[in-house]
């Protein structure tokens, strides 16, 4: 029993558009949150470049011939599609 799958495409495509953009007022509103927002990923970015570098440093396992888990999820995953926990 086959079916034939029917093309979301046009449908999407056609779609009207949700919501509307943002006023001015409510722009300026979330302005400090994003604030807020801005300075928790520099915590976070800070914590993760902390972790990265703890351990035997990367330089070392190089000369040695080897690789750090980081070059090793670099080589092996898409550049985009994977971030660690709790770096979202």
């Amino acid at each position: 029993m086959s079916r034939k799958q029917t093309p979301l495409r046009p449908y999407f495509e056609k779609m009207p558009e949700i919501g509307k953009a943002l006023r001015e007022g409510e722009v300026r509103r979330s302005q400090a949150n994003v604030e807020l927002v801005r300075e928790q990923e520099e915590i976070i970015a800070k914590e993760v470049l902390r972790v990265k570098n703890a351990g035997i440093p990367a330089e070392k396992i190089h000369q040695r011939g080897g690789m750090t888990i980081y070059d090793r999820l670099e080589y092996l995953v898409d550049e985009g599609s994977w971030n660690p926990l709790h770096t979202l």
